[in-house]
């Protein structure tokens, strides 16, 4: 049976990629070239970059254009997001989206949108995350180090992962179990008992095909800015992910993270992109979850995929909207003169100006986008047939979702349902609290975590594991 046009308003219609629409849209073939002409400094977060042994460590250097867009979009306009991780200690059992029964937040709460919030508190917030991540505060140099990984596109599907730990590679290594709490807790403290940090030492991989690819295209070239923007974002990305898990109380029975703000969608590195870019984020456009079968490369353009949240109708829709993402638009962004001639208001720059903000929040296509010649768009399943023929949303490992259900017209896979009846579900975001002692996460960690002895002892999940418990004895298997 059909639906009504009620029905189909409400849930929208599937729509796929049109290529005459793309090139007819600017988003395809173009013939647009446009040299780099960044030359700011690289923020310190990402400047240590690695190579596995006896790789080409010259690699690193094609990096350099997509390391100087992150450092600008993060300082333009990525500090209020990130800034929610400092303001208040987000492990306290006092912060409001704390978790008492995972003994980690399920949510961060949004200090910036409280109607309490000042100008001036704002302004201070973003101007301390500013120093802070400037500061050895938050890291030392060896305490974050990015990898270029030959192996996580080919045996994952992945551009990027934030291990959550150092010394980290995935040849021949099942990602799952290497980042399972047993794993990362004896690393932790190895890391405190060795080392005596105060914070994790985390490896990021990012794929070494971003390298490759950059070194032997074209500079400039359209296929180039596409791999140079995703480059870039995949960076913030994974920056979403590090913010969080640095800290040594991030670890509970299934490594989730906390929901951001109103976010309907568990995934920080997504929420960080989005926030930067207005409710969306950038993805390939020949496949949304993956590109194996094209070696990373971007050749069929990118499309803006909308983040969903809360407030736009507080449910998650049958199709995922997209807008294509302009050239021009990517070729501005490497353009130094572009962002002095921004400088005051860098939003301005960096949202997809072509984009009215109510396409971010509506869950079906704007038809006078796509007829002005300004973006092709589409409207993409976020469900699929499992092997039992069962039609389940797609979702990420270990990635929940606020809203299980959408009407009776898609239904939750048995995993799923667990992990919902597991964590509950969320509800959209408690109410953030104005801080009444001014302190950064870093400098309050020692009030929330016992030190004696030069042994850590852990709270898990409401359970006390120290250094001479049968817990986290080499060998042994702890429950948590």
């Amino acid at each position: 049976m059909g639906s009504s046009p009620e029905e189909q308003e409400e849930e929208g219609y599937f729509k796929n990629w049109d290529d005459a629409d793309l090139i007819r849209c600017g988003a395809l073939h173009t013939n647009i070239y446009s040299y780099p002409t960044l030359n700011n400094p690289i923020h310190p977060l990402f400047t240590n970059f690695t190579v596995p042994p006896g790789d080409d460590y010259t690699l690193i250097s094609e990096l350099f254009p997509s390391l100087r867009l992150a450092t600008l979009l993060l300082q333009s306009s990525g500090l209020p997001w990130l800034s929610e991780f400092f303001i208040s200690d987000i492990f306290s059992p006092l912060y409001p989206g704390f978790d008492h029964l995972l003994k980690t937040p399920t949510v961060i709460t949004r200090h910036h949108s409280a109607s309490w919030a000042t100008p001036q508190q704002k302004y201070e917030w973003i101007n301390s995350t500013h120093h802070i991540l400037l500061s050895s505060a938050f890291f030392l140099p060896d305490e974050i180090q990015w990898r270029l990984d030959p192996d996580i596109l080919s045996r994952h599907g992945w551009v990027g992962y934030t291990a959550r730990h150092q010394h980290f590679s995935s040849s021949g290594l099942n990602i799952s179990l290497n980042d399972h709490p047993d794993c990362v807790l004896q690393s932790d403290k190895s890391t405190i008992s060795l080392l005596k940090k105060t914070s994790r030492c985390m490896t990021i991989l990012i794929m070494r095909e971003y390298a490759l690819h950059l070194r032997y295209l074209s500079t400039g070239s359209e296929e180039w800015l596409f791999t140079a923007f995703m480059c870039a974002c995949t960076l913030l990305h994974e920056i979403g992910h590090l913010v969080y898990w640095k800290d040594f109380r991030a670890i509970n029975k299934k490594m989730t993270e906390p929901y951001f703000g109103d976010d309907l969608e568990m995934e920080l590195g997504d929420s960080f992109v989005s926030s930067i870019f207005g409710g969306w984020c950038p993805v390939p456009i020949e496949n949304r979850f993956g590109f194996t079968n094209e070696g990373g490369r971007f050749r069929g353009g990118l499309g803006w995929r909308q983040f969903l949240r809360w407030g736009a109708g507080g449910k998650r829709p049958r199709w995922r909207v997209g807008y294509s993402v302009r050239v021009d638009y990517i070729a501005a962004l490497f353009d130094i003169q572009n962002w002095r001639n921004y400088e005051t208001c860098p939003e301005l720059l960096i949202r997809p100006w072509t984009l009215p903000e109510s396409c971010s929040k509506s869950t079906t296509i704007i038809p006078g986008v796509t007829e002005a010649g300004l973006h092709a768009s589409a409207a993409l399943p976020d469900y699929e047939d499992d092997k039992d023929g069962n039609c389940v949303w797609k979702r990420r490992p270990a990635a929940d979702f606020r809203i299980p259900l959408y009407r009776d017209l898609v239904v939750v896979s048995p995993e799923a349902a667990n992990d919902y009846r597991l964590r509950a579900m969320c509800p959209p975001e408690p109410e953030a609290r104005d801080p009444t002692i001014k302190l950064s996460r870093i400098q309050i960690i020692k009030q929330e975590m016992e030190m004696g002895g030069g042994d850590m002892i852990f709270w898990i999940d409401g359970k006390r594991v120290d250094e001479e418990s049968d817990g986290v004895r080499s060998n042994a298997q702890f429950s948590i």
